[in-house]
């Protein structure tokens, strides 16, 4: 389980069978859960790196056409 995955989870941005394994893989890893942990705190903090942003706003880049209008 990546940190991409555990915010993913977090973000309820995962699918039913991901989730229920990341859940799984929380039940029976200690380090998972401690991984976890630390991913929570770090949002609590507000971490405000170009990643996290983009994974919490679940941005995404303009197609050409939008390009083009925002250049016209």
């Amino acid at each position: 389980i990546t940190r991409e995955q555990l915010h993913a989870y977090l973000d309820e941005g995962l699918g039913e069978s991901d989730a229920a394994a990341v859940e799984q893989a929380l039940r029976t890893s200690e380090p998972l859960r401690n991984l976890l942990a630390r991913v929570m705190q770090e949002r609590d903090r507000g971490e405000h790196s170009l990643g996290a942003v983009w994974r919490r706003a679940r941005l995404t880049c303009p197609d050409r056409e939008g390009l083009r209008g925002h250049i016209l």
